[in-house]
């Protein structure tokens, strides 16, 4: 438990759980960061065909994340984390925006709108 880890000073332990979850936020403000690159420029650019484009970018940038995690020992579980950050939230929003965990759903919600750089939205003054 992360407030067990900070309140007895254990600060390598408690930063290590940090990143992991700093990690999973990146990656899910960076999918949505693509996400709504790939729609401005569907908007310019009227034919295009793809429905949702950016889970080939994404897919592309799993894979490479995951193959590098898998060479290296140190940062393998922040990559995964990242990967993972940038898989979970496109399908769960291609799912209709199905929630399997309560944190993790939160934790979503707040970094996809960090990703969309909504810092003023309704919903996160309750979550920041």
């Amino acid at each position: 438990n992360m407030s067990i880890l900070l309140a007895e000073k254990q600060w390598k332990k408690a930063l290590w759980r940090m990143s992991v979850i700093g990690s999973y936020f990146g990656g899910v403000a960076s999918a949505r960061s693509i996400e709504l690159k790939c729609e401005e420029s569907k908007t310019v650019d009227n034919n295009a065909s793809a429905t949702n484009p950016h889970f080939k970018i994404i897919a592309a940038l799993v894979v490479v994340i995951f193959a590098i995690a898998d060479k290296l020992e140190k940062t393998k579980i922040a990559l995964l984390t990242f990967g993972y950050g940038l898989v979970y939230p496109s399908v769960s929003a291609s799912l209709g925006g199905t929630i399997t965990h309560l944190l993790t759903g939160h934790t979503t919600n707040v970094a996809r709108l960090v990703g969309a750089n909504k810092m003023r939205n309704k919903g996160m003054k309750t979550s920041v």
